[in-house]
């Protein structure tokens, strides 16, 4: 009689691995550093708006007792930790002898998913492509908030680029309206502003501009400005927070000095949703609130409708960093109407 082989945990990591390549992944990893935590599998998967990247990190155990929910709440602290340094969109765990019942309750809190040896042979069957089933967009029916909604849970969308982003990936065509009092309904998850334009710098000091999986060296601290940055306050990023971005083209060193001077204008995207931008020159940043869209309009003498454009137009400009509160339309104002913009400030 042959001897029975005794399991290792490689070689479900190699199974789950060849499960996420089966899946179409462009990119899988064993025993991955990430911020410090050591990563059994780190997994990239186009979406189906495959410009997108949707990173997982897997955590394994070959056990033979199923998983229980310390290894839930130890593993939903990394998850946060990676997800707020936007290293990943997504926690996963895969257990061969499935989960105590405490760990799939508290599952539930954490959105993290659990998988077992099955589940990974149903997702090989299932289309390539990431999708997010059973999963929602809602716009809060009494204040200017989106959420996604899956699993029970909801998680605040804070910019423009995020709701973009999932719009795509669910292929939403209309956004339905919700009350505070069927939202209150669900549980709240971690915001999600993981895409959104932002300023950041690495260890050497050179500055960037991250945003839609790829980074772009800043020039000048009046480029940096006219994205809506302060060179005097620029946060330091890892620099393998910066290496997991493609590098990009740097920006062009006039573009500040074309954002300072051009004649300002607001474009608006409709699609399941209404985003409203100002753009100078080649740059454009989203006005996040409907107020600071009416300040900037009445100072600038821009009362009117705004110039429509679609998704693939709007992609012609750099975005910068949301307009979002009356101190960014305040630095905005003067920026424009100190140096000699088309806009005409008008004062109270």
């Amino acid at each position: 009689m042959a001897k029975k082989a005794t399991k290792t945990g490689k070689e479900l990591e190699r199974r789950v691995a060849d499960a996420y390549r089966a899946m179409g992944a462009c990119r899988v990893e064993h025993d991955v550093e990430l911020a410090g935590n050591q990563i059994d599998v780190y997994v990239e998967l186009k979406t189906t708006h495959r410009r997108f990247l949707h990173r997982i990190a897997v955590e394994v155990k070959d056990w033979s007792k199923p998983v229980g929910i310390d290894i839930i709440n130890d593993f939903a602290k990394i998850v946060k930790l990676l997800r707020s340094e936007r290293l990943i969109d997504e926690g996963v765990i895969v257990s061969a002898a499935g989960f105590s019942k405490p760990a799939r309750n508290a599952v539930r809190t954490y959105s993290i998913q659990l998988l077992e040896p099955a589940d990974l042979e149903a997702m090989v069957e299932e289309p390539k492509g990431v999708k997010l089933p059973q999963s929602l967009i809602v716009k809060q029916s009494d204040a200017v908030n989106y959420y996604l909604v899956e699993s029970g849970e909801k998680r605040r969308i804070l910019d423009n680029p995020t709701l973009s982003f999932f719009v795509k990936l669910l292929g939403v065509k209309e956004i339905p309206e919700w009350s505070s009092k069927k939202l209150s309904e669900y549980n709240s998850g971690d915001v999600l502003e993981s895409r959104a334009p932002r300023i950041v710098q690495n260890s050497q000091g050179i500055r960037y501009l991250v945003a839609r999986e790829e980074k772009r060296q800043i020039p000048n601290d009046e480029t940096l400005r006219a994205l809506g940055g302060d060179p005097r306050h620029v946060p330091t990023k890892p620099d393998e927070y910066l290496a997991r971005f493609r590098e990009g083209s740097p920006l062009p060193e006039e573009w500040g000095q074309q954002w300072f001077t051009s004649d300002p204008k607001f474009v608006r995207v409709d699609a399941a949703y209404t985003a409203v931008f100002l753009v100078c020159g080649p740059i454009c940043r989203y006005i996040y609130t409907p107020a600071c869209h009416e300040e900037l309009g009445k100072k600038l003498q821009m009362i009117g409708p705004e110039e429509g454009i679609d998704e693939q137009e709007l992609e012609r400009y750099v975005e910068g960093i949301s307009i979002r509160s009356e101190r960014d339309v305040q630095t905005v104002l003067l920026q424009l109407c100190a140096r000699g913009s088309g806009g005409t400030l008008v004062r109270d």
